[in-house]
Order: structure tokens, then sequence, then C-alpha cells
């Protein structure tokens, strides 16, 4: 019977992934640190941030950034999962904290595994693709998918409401002081894995709000 884990590594040590996961050690930590709501992300936004990778590895090939057979592999993965294969693999939780950096961390595992997979490698050898060496190479904006989602026939209506959220916020867990959030988390993920899930909800809540305009600003601009 085969192992129903594989072991990774990241900078915090060891991790056991399901043997079968295309996501890896990064998607982990987020998934254990992030258990806010149980959702998985919105599969338009996902779409969005994989469509900006694809073009993203396309134009690092052109310009010799990023070794032709990485990126075509990287490219046909990106396809698989906009033709609609793989939507079991993003699986952290929308509302997470620091600046959109575990989502980010899904798709490029995904991509990474699945681009080697095509290569005649294996999942979580990452090589010769990497999810930071060659994923981060091709990064998605959240901003920029977050546009892409909402001019989209299948966004739903932007109805955001912090408030609720904001209520929540570290009252329930009785921590106070330690809410940080801003872009600053995605630079400093060891201080966002201890403080910033205890106060998650506001930190998403203050997003939203945020959010909200910029994407406002940036249907003005597609429509």
């Amino acid at each position: 019977m085969a192992d129903a884990f594989r072991t990774e590594k990241d900078p915090l040590g060891p991790k056991q992934v399901p043997a079968d996961a295309m996501y890896g050690v990064q998607t982990m930590r987020a998934r254990e640190n992030f258990p806010i709501s149980g959702l998985r992300p919105l599969w338009p936004f996902v779409v969005a941030q994989v469509w900006i990778k694809k073009a993203a590895a396309l134009t690092h090939k052109e310009t010799g950034r990023l070794d032709a057979r990485l990126a075509d592999a990287i490219v046909r993965a990106a396809d698989e999962v906009l033709a609609g294969q793989h939507t079991e693999q993003f699986v952290v939780d929308p509302y997470q904290a620091g600046a959109g950096t575990s989502h980010n961390m899904n798709v490029n595992e995904v991509l990474a595994n699945r681009a080697n997979e095509l290569l005649g490698g294996q999942r979580g050898t990452y090589t010769p693709v990497h999810p930071i060496d060659h994923g981060r190479d091709v990064r998605a904006d959240c901003h920029a998918a977050c546009a892409l989602l909402a001019s989209g026939e299948r966004a739903p209506p932007l109805r955001p409401r912090p408030e609720p959220l904001r209520g929540r916020a570290c009252a329930e867990r009785g921590v106070k002081g330690v809410c940080k959030h801003g872009g600053g988390m995605s630079r400093t993920c060891a201080n966002t894995a201890r403080a910033s899930r205890a106060c998650a909800e506001r930190a998403c809540a203050e997003r939203v709000s945020g959010n909200r305009t910029i994407v406002s600003h940036a249907l003005i601009l597609l429509l």
C-alpha cells in the first residue's frame, strides 16, 4: 500500500503532506494557521491568478529570464487548471492573513508540482521547477487578480460587510495590540503565523474595506 503522506521541508522544518496532493508544505502550514471559515478560494479568483502566472511565464520565456523548457511546463500546468482540472488542490482559506502570500504559494506549489510531473519528475521534489525560485518569478498580483475576478460575469456582487468581522476580531480570543496587517505581513511570516491567526477576522475586514475601493477603480478602467 502506498504511503498516505510525503515529507516536505521548509525553513520551519519538516511537514507531512498528503501524498496525492499537488500543493505542498507552505499550503499545509496555511491550512493549519488560518482555519477561519472552512471555505475554499473562489474559483474565478484562482483562474485569474493562474492566467497572470501563465502570461508571466510566457513573457519570461520570451525575454530569456526563464528557461523555455521550464516555462513550457508551467504553461501546460496552468492550461490544465484553466481547463477546470485540479480544482480540489486549491485549499487555502480565503480569510487568510499575509497579504495573499499563502494563496499565492498554493498556486505556485500546484503549478510547480504539476509542471515537474509533466517533465517526468515527482510531486514534492520541486526540481527542476521550484514554487519559489520559478513560481514566484511568475508572481500574480492579488489586486490584478481581484480586478479580473470582479470584471467577470461569474463574479458575485461586491457586498463586503467588514463590521461583523471587526466585531469578532480579537475579542473572542482576548488578544489585543498584536494585530498586524498590510504588505509587510508577507515579509514577516513568522510574526504572521503567531499573531495574525488570533485576529485574522479583523485583518480581513480592513482589507475588504480597502480593496473594495481598489477593485471599484479597476472596474472603471476595465469596463
